[in-house]
């Protein structure tokens, strides 16, 4: 992050020479700084807009591990390191997240996914909808679709 904030334009220029050459595209980020908003911002916005999975290290060991790791892991079948998400885990899941929206609560999520059966429909679902669910009044509709269809930047 030091280095970020000294040379701002560094990143993005390593970033474009990448171009699209890689699947699997990781920015790992040494936070060696106080008042890290402003430089954590940047960078997060970089590696949004150019598709990059961004890790924060508080440490050097810390960014060795996580390069070790990736090294261990890198000729890995992809299936030996994903888990079978059950049904029930995955209806939990998608639980955890629409708690996450202020004024959502548990008898709502049961509600959502009872009627809509994943996640993808509960995002696409229309204002029409979303009313003729039980317990969801205005603002509730107005939050879930604040969230989904609002911009994130």
């Amino acid at each position: 992050m030091k280095y970020h904030r000294l040379r701002s334009n560094y990143l993005k220029a390593r970033i474009e020479t990448l171009s699209n050459k890689y699947n699997n595209r990781i920015l790992l980020c040494l936070v060696d700084m106080e008042n890290i908003e402003n430089s954590l911002g940047e960078i997060n916005q970089l590696s949004f807009s150019f598709n990059m999975t961004l890790i924060l290290c508080w440490s050097n060991e810390e960014c060795a591990r996580v390069i070790e790791d990736f090294r261990i892991y890198e000729k890995k079948i992809s299936y030996i390191i994903k888990k079978k998400i059950s049904s029930s885990n995955q209806e939990e899941k998608i639980h955890e997240l629409l708690k996450k929206i202020r004024c959502i609560h548990t008898t709502d999520c049961i509600t959502l996914t009872t009627k809509f059966k994943n996640f993808k429909n509960i995002i696409q679902a229309k204002k029409e909808d979303l009313i003729s669910c039980s317990g969801l009044g205005i603002k509730k509709i107005q939050a879930l679709m604040a969230t989904f269809n609002d911009p994130f930047f």
